[in-house]
């Protein structure tokens, strides 16, 4: 049943000693810790199972198409069991995904284990953003930016930890597997933490969730406005754009300038430390002034599409290290710029629409991700992923013509704008 409760929500003067709020940062950086480890070990694959870059292309389409599943019944379900429970049941799955993963006898195992693990990491991230949007209302933009940070900290260890493994252990023996069943072990410690966690900690969070019965109309009155289209064409650019270039771009250094396999996580270590670093500046400054997100997503997608040309340009692994450095500083801004766009839009529906977009960015992730691998696996992957900053272009051209018309949004309510 819906964990419902009249407590109100947090405010800025308690956000510090609530224990949820320590709960939600612990889950948003072990979700960055993870994010990235079927990438990072797409070299693994590669000579263990002999995958082409076709295959690869698929193994993060599984982990996307995932993300669809749950966005079809993402809302039903946290509606139906409440935050506790959806957390709860979500890094269990995404526990068994990783297990899965590192015992793959095969490489469909591994693209059977990706899409479980696709499914149950955006179920986690839906329910965390649902739970900061219902509980943080009155400080909602800059908790959504340091949840962010926080995941993209996690984002910046976990690929070059499970990097230097793969290249420490070596890919000739079953050692790579530990590093993938190390990452479960971590989750499941986190799962443990939510299912004894004080219930009462989340009544406050779900107070505001649909209850099951009311669902099917947040679904219909989230599809009946125009806003929610745009939104779904932002998701998904942004998805096709990061998740290509997260995916290929390790096997470009690869080949283009012969870069061993931990040297190629960095890559992407590198990429998290610009989200870092892009998403503290973003946090200190919506905690002060109240900026138009769609002002800061439409510089920040113009500023990653050069910054995803130069990477791919780049004659030197340094060079290159550096430029993706900034591409992530750029891309920070988006994924939680228009997430907290989204709960200010559709606060009544706000679980639903938060999983109907995971839905729509995973489209994207799932369609940038395998054309790349197509083209790649025809052309090269040289050309295959100059779809990124394609991807990326129409993504700042959508944001600005959006930015320019549309007069500023302001919410109702006006406990609920952050100052």
């Amino acid at each position: 049943m819906n964990e419902a409760t009249t407590t109100q929500p947090a405010t800025a003067r308690t956000i510090w000693r609530d224990k949820l709020f320590w709960f939600m940062l612990t889950l948003f950086f072990v979700g960055g810790l993870v994010f990235n480890v079927l990438p990072v070990g797409f070299p693994v694959f590669k000579q263990v199972f002999a995958a082409t870059p076709e295959k690869l292309g698929l193994v993060q389409c599984a982990f996307f198409t995932g993300g669809v599943l749950f966005s079809v019944v993402g809302g039903w379900l946290i509606g139906r069991w409440g935050l506790r429970v959806a957390v709860t049941v979500a890094l269990g799955l995404l526990t068994a995904a990783l297990l899965i993963i590192s015992e793959a006898p095969n490489f469909a195992a591994v693209t059977l284990g990706a899409g479980c693990f696709g499914f149950a990491l955006f179920a986690t991230v839906t329910a965390g953003n649902a739970t900061i949007n219902n509980h943080f209302q009155d400080k909602r933009q800059s908790t959504f930016f340091l949840m962010a940070l926080v995941a993209a900290s996690g984002g910046v260890l976990g690929p070059a930890v499970l990097g230097r493994w793969f290249a420490f252990a070596g890919l000739q023996d079953e050692s790579w597997r530990i590093g993938y069943l190390a990452a479960g072990a971590i989750v499941a410690g986190l799962a443990l933490w939510s299912f004894f966690f004080a219930s009462t900690e989340f009544h406050r969070a779900s107070g505001s969730l649909p209850n099951t019965g009311a669902t099917n109309s947040a679904v219909k009155e989230f599809l009946g406005k125009p806003v929610a289209y745009g939104l779904g064409l932002i998701y998904f650019l942004h998805g096709a754009a990061q998740g290509g270039i997260v995916s290929f771009v390790g096997l470009l250094y690869q080949k283009k300038l012969q870069a061993d396999v931990d040297h190629a996580a960095y890559l992407i270590t590198a990429n998290a430390a610009g989200l870092t670093g892009g998403r503290l500046l973003l946090y200190w400054a919506t905690s002060r002034w109240e900026i138009s997100e769609l002002w800061i997503m439409t510089g920040c997608a113009a500023g990653a599409t050069l910054a995803f040309a130069g990477t791919i340009a780049s004659p030197s692994y340094l060079l290159g290290l550096i430029v993706f450095f900034l591409a992530g500083a750029f891309v920070s801004a988006i994924g939680p710029a228009v997430t907290s766009y989204t709960g200010g839009r559709f606060r009544s529906q706000a679980t639903t629409a938060f999983s109907l977009s995971v839905g729509i960015g995973s489209l994207g992730g799932a369609s940038g991700a395998y054309l790349i691998g197509l083209v790649a696996s025809r052309l090269g992957v040289e050309k295959g992923i100059w779809l990124v900053p394609a991807a990326s272009v129409v993504l700042a051209g959508v944001l600005f013509r959006w930015a320019i018309v549309e007069r500023p949004f302001e919410l109702q309510s006006s406990g609920s704008a952050e100052k």
